[in-house]
C-alpha cells in the first residue's frame, strides 16, 4: 500500500529543506569573516609583539663561559641592546661567536619579554708548542687558538720538538704526528700531574722527553700503555716530595720499561 503524504506535510517538509539551503550560504559567509577577523587579530598581535617597546632587547646573558669574557661574546654576536626582540637571528648570531677559535659551539635564545641568552661551549687551551715566531696555543684536537709572544696567564706544559713548515692561522687544526702524540699524554694525565710538568719534547726519535718543574728529566717512551705509565710517574713525584728528596740528586726517572721505573741519581 503506497505511503500517502499530506500536502501540509509536504510544504512544512519543503520549507524547512529551503530554509537550510538559504542559512548555508550564510554560514558560510559567517564562517569565512570569522576566519578573516581571527586572521587580523593574530597579524595584529604579531606585529605588535614585533614593534612593541615591551618587546625589545634590555638584556644579554652568557652562559658556559670560563675564558672569554662576557662583553667579548656579546661583541661576536653582534646583538645589541634596543634591538627588537623578535627581529634577532639567532642562528647568525650564535654562527659569529663560533668563529672564535675559542669558542667550540653557541646557541642562543629569546627570553620573553626582553632578553637573550647565549649558551657557549668553550675550547680551552691544553697546551703551548713553541715555536721560533711565539708560543702557539692548542686545544685538545690541535687547533690552534692563538699565537702569543709569552705563555701569558695559562699555567700550560711547553710542547718542544714539533716541527712545522708554517704557523696555521687560529682555528686551523695542526696535522702533525708529534703533536698528536703530545696531546695524547696531556689528555691522559690527571691535573696534579699536569701542575707538575713544565715541558713535553717529542722531538726525539725514540723516546718523549717530559720535564718538571723542578726541573727533573722524565724519560716517559712512547705512548703506548702511557697511562699507567703517567699513573706510576705521578706516585714517584709525589713520593718525591713527601720524602724531601732533593731534586738535586736525580739525573733522571726512567719509565720506558715494564716493571718498575729507574730513578737515577747522580
Amino acid at each position: 500500500m503506497k505511503k500517502v503524504i499530506a500536502m501540509t506535510d509536504y510544504q512544512k517538509s519543503h520549507s524547512r529543506n529551503f530554509e537550510q539551503e538559504t542559512l548555508k550560504p550564510q554560514k558560510r559567509r559567517w564562517r569565512f569573516r570569522k576566519s578573516i577577523i581571527w586572521f587580523i587579530a593574530i597579524t595584529a598581535f604579531v606585529v605588535g609583539m614585533l614593534f612593541s617597546p615591551l618587546f625589545t632587547v634590555k638584556s644579554i646573558e652568557v652562559t658556559g663561559n670560563e675564558i672569554i669574557t662576557d662583553e667579548k661574546i656579546i661583541s661576536l654576536s653582534e646583538i645589541v641592546e634596543g634591538e627588537r626582540l623578535y627581529a634577532v637571528n639567532l642562528k647568525k648570531s650564535a654562527q659569529s661567536v663560533e668563529y672564535y677559535p675559542f669558542i667550540e659551539s653557541a646557541r642562543a635564545e629569546r627570553k620573553l619579554p626582553n632578553k637573550i641568552i647565549i649558551h657557549i661551549v668553550e675550547r680551552k687551551p691544553v697546551g703551548a708548542i713553541i715555536t721560533p715566531s711565539g708560543y702557539i696555543q692548542v686545544s685538545k684536537d690541535a687547533r690552534v687558538l692563538a699565537v702569543e709572544s709569552s705563555i701569558s696567564n695559562y699555567n700550560l706544559p711547553i710542547i718542544s720538538g714539533v716541527e712545522l713548515l708554517e704557523i696555521p692561522s687560529p682555528g686551523n687544526v695542526i696535522k702533525n704526528d708529534s703533536l698528536v702524540q703530545a696531546l695524547e699524554i696531556i689528555e691522559k694525565s690527571d691535573q696534579i700531574l699536569l701542575n707538575n710538568i713544565a715541558e713535553l719534547n717529542v722531538g726525539r726519535a725514540d723516546y718523549i722527553l717530559a720535564c718538571t718543574n723542578e726541573g727533573i728529566e722524565i724519560r716517559l717512551g712512547g705512548v703506548e700503555d702511557i697511562q699507567n705509565r703517567l699513573i706510576d710517574l705521578n706516585d714517584i713525584l709525589q713520593k718525591v716530595v713527601a720524602q724531601k728528596i732533593s731534586v738535586a740528586n736525580i739525573e733522571y726517572i726512567d719509565m720506558r720499561y715494564q716493571g718498575a721505573p729507574v730513578i737515577k741519581t747522580k
